[in-house]
Formats: structure tokens, sequence, C-alpha cells
């Protein structure tokens, strides 16, 4: 593997590798996902059934990211 350094990086590419060690040390500092205890709002609960209902196609955040030509 070659070696990168941070001076060989462009701003958004630091930027997305500091936000993915950032999530990654909150995620390791709660001790699982962060939204552990969170609840959701009853109208999403609502939409979600719904979509569930409907048999509504459903995408990952990537794929979606990806879609919208929002992946770096």
């Amino acid at each position: 593997m070659e070696t990168q350094y941070v001076r060989d990086l462009t701003v958004n590419e630091l930027r997305d590798m500091l936000r993915e060690i950032m999530l990654e040390l909150l995620v390791e500092v709660s001790g699982g996902d962060p939204d552990v205890g969170l609840e959701l709002r009853p109208e999403v609960v609502e939409e979600l059934l719904k979509a569930q209902r409907e048999n509504r196609r459903t995408v990952s955040h990537q794929q979606l990211m990806s879609e919208l030509g929002l992946d770096a």
C-alpha cells in the first residue's frame, strides 16, 4: 500500500476524513450507536409504517448520495 500524506489531500478530502474519524470516536465513546435511546417522532413512525405497507423502494444513504452525485 502506498503511503499517503495529509499534505497531498484536498481540503474536502481532509474534511471527509475528519468527519469519519469524529463519527468513529463518537460511536466508540458512546459504546455503540449514538442514536440508542432516542425516539422517533410519531409522524416519522407513521411515515415509515406507511412506506412499509406500500412496499416503497428504499436505498442506503451511500446509494442515495451516489445517485445525487454527492459522493466523493
